[in-house]
């Protein structure tokens, strides 16, 4: 008998090669905006990456054809709001800002276009990045 589940495909993909690790937003329908399982998961793959001596480097991108990423999941942000769970939205705010800027991991790009961010350690550079890189 065949499955009729529908399957969803994770929000986060993480691949590795020889000396990189790929770190895919997988949300294209909402233009990849993130949640606290995306936040969670790309934090294990960077802690990952940077304890890994074979890891060089880091990409990270976004699925779809429409862009990178919107930033954070507005619908949910605005449900903690309406419904006085601002807990939720400080909650989430803090996990982005600790990713993007914790332990002073994470540096601007001079050379990425649009907003970017990077992780910058003696082994790992990531790049978060807007633009079609022209």
């Amino acid at each position: 008998m065949a499955d009729n589940r529908q399957k969803t495909d994770p929000p986060v993909l993480v691949g590795r090669g020889k000396r990189m690790m790929s770190i895919i937003l997988n949300r294209p329908r909402v233009l990849n905006s993130l949640n606290m399982e995306m936040l969670g998961l790309i934090r294990r793959a960077l802690d990952e990456a940077e304890r890994d001596d074979t890891i060089g480097f880091v990409v990270l991108r976004g699925s779809g054809e429409k862009g990178f990423c919107a930033g954070a999941d507005i619908k949910v942000l605005a449900m903690a709001a309406k419904t006085r769970h601002l807990r939720e939205a400080y909650e989430f705010f803090d996990a982005e800002y600790a990713l993007v800027f914790g332990h002073g991991r994470l540096h601007s790009l001079p050379f990425a276009n649009g907003a970017a961010h990077g992780l910058l350690t003696p082994d790992v550079l990531t790049g978060f990045g807007g633009g079609d890189g022209n």
